[in-house]
């Protein structure tokens, strides 16, 4: 029997809904601010704190790393923003640099300028959330991965965890959307995820089993569970032309118009599901970016400002 589209999409909530079931209840937060610094760029100003939460505790996490978070948390100082301000989680990659991590996000890799889009939108007036991924940066797992060890860190990570992978991923993707929701200069109702490869998977599956996630970003493909678990809320991807097959894009391009046709154009919303290509490699396109963005900030009724992409962080004084 072939299902309708919509019966897909029962179908994939009903099994995500399960998935969910198995999710452990997460602790209070705990959050620590371990510092805090104000940084300024030419005419753009904004505070950098190094925080740490928790996500879990030991009945439910073998792994000491999958406990707690590390990651940096940007704040607009600009005049021009003003509280609440819409909120980003920034998720990383972990294709290669799986140790840079969320450094490379908030501007502090100068070799991945393309992948600093959470230093690019708090001089926008979103604060955004960089965490660690598990097994990545500082939530290294020393006996799976040697400090040597630099690529694909999420490989063999769902035995030592107890679980399969991507359900921590988007269980962790959860708590950060709970780390925004709780600050008091964060509007609840303008929260977003990014994110590039790996991230753009955490990115997805995060919004996808989560309904207080109102926009997404991503960098990569989005699968169709989590596509129809996501519609019809604001989703931009894009994919890059030269790691993948024309037959795949074809593929991906089919089930974005199916979702684009029941569950967007009939009620107006046909500009919030946007799907682009771009002829080029494993890289967040900045072209891609300075459209996303400000469609991000008309979505969220954000104030426009002007942004160099590509700056590298050195650049950045403090």
């Amino acid at each position: 029997m072939i299902m309708s589209i919509r019966q897909e999409r029962e179908h994939f909530i009903g099994q995500i809904k399960e998935e969910m079931a198995e999710y452990p209840v997460p602790p209070p937060l705990d959050m620590q601010i371990l510092d805090k610094h104000y940084r300024s760029d030419r005419d753009h100003v904004y505070e950098e704190w190094k925080i740490d939460y928790r996500v879990e505790t030991e009945e439910t996490m073998p792994q000491l790393p999958g406990r707690s978070v590390p990651a940096y948390l940007l704040v607009p100082k600009d005049e021009r923003f003003s509280p609440p301000y819409p909120a980003m989680v920034a998720f990383h990659q972990c294709n290669t640099d799986c140790i840079i991590a969320k450094d490379a996000v908030v501007g502090k890799a100068v070799q991945r300028p393309d992948q600093a889009y959470g230093y690019e939108l708090v001089i926008q007036g979103f604060v955004v959330l960089a965490p660690d991924a598990i097994n990545c940066g500082e939530r290294n797992i020393p006996s799976i991965r040697h400090p040597y060890e630099n690529k694909h860190c999420h490989q063999i990570l769902s035995d030592p965890l107890g679980r399969p992978f991507w359900f921590k991923h988007a269980y962790d993707g959860m708590r950060a959307v709970d780390v925004l929701s709780s600050l008091d200069f964060v509007d609840s109702e303008r929260i977003g995820v990014i994110g590039h490869s790996m991230g753009s998977a955490q990115a997805a599956s995060t919004m996808a089993r989560d309904p207080r996630v109102k926009a997404g970003l991503v960098t990569g493909r989005v699968t169709k569970k989590n596509l129809l678990a996501i519609a019809p809320r604001f989703l931009m991807t894009v994919l890059q032309s030269l790691e993948k097959t024309p037959e795949t894009i074809a593929q991906i391009r089919g089930y974005f118009e199916e979702a684009r046709s029941e569950f967007y154009e009939p009620d107006g919303l046909s500009d919030h599901l946007l799907l682009t290509v771009f002829e080029c490699g494993h890289s967040f396109p900045d072209e891609y970016k300075s459209e996303a963005f400000s469609r991000l900030r008309s979505y969220f009724n954000a104030s426009s400002t002007d942004v160099q992409f590509g700056k590298a962080v050195g650049e950045i004084d403090e």
